[in-house]
């Protein structure tokens, strides 16, 4: 299936606690097809050393109508940071994936490049 719905939303995340004060969001829904092109096309644009393989991986065990976290070690403007990614698969091949940061910033940019990407794609 070759459509991408986009819900790009952009919000702070309240009453949630965490370790590392994560705090923004940018998210969008994917075929299964367009994880990895995008979080490879991602990772180039904002060199945060996402290791996107396993986060593919991780994206592909997900059961229908569950929702999981990982957070990894990235690069933010050359300094250590967290990513928490999390994938909810909302249908068969169809999961609503978001990153959450503690960067306002560069949520912006990362939910900026969302809509670039899907629009580029023609999705």
């Amino acid at each position: 299936m070759s459509r991408l719905i986009i819900f790009i939303f952009f919000i702070v995340l309240s009453g949630q606690a965490s370790s590392s004060n994560l705090d923004y969001e940018a998210s969008m829904n994917f075929d299964m097809k367009n994880v990895s092109p995008f979080l490879t096309e991602l990772n180039s644009k904002f060199d945060f050393r996402i290791d996107v393989k396993t986060l593919v991986e991780f994206t592909k065990v997900v059961p229908i109508s569950s929702n999981k976290i990982i957070e990894v070690d990235i690069i933010i403007r050359g300094k250590k940071s967290k990513l928490r990614y999390g994938v909810f698969m909302s249908d068969y091949d169809s999961p609503d994936v978001y990153l959450v940061f503690d960067d306002y910033g560069i949520t912006n940019e990362v939910d900026e490049f969302m809509i670039f990407w899907a629009e580029h794609k023609g999705l």
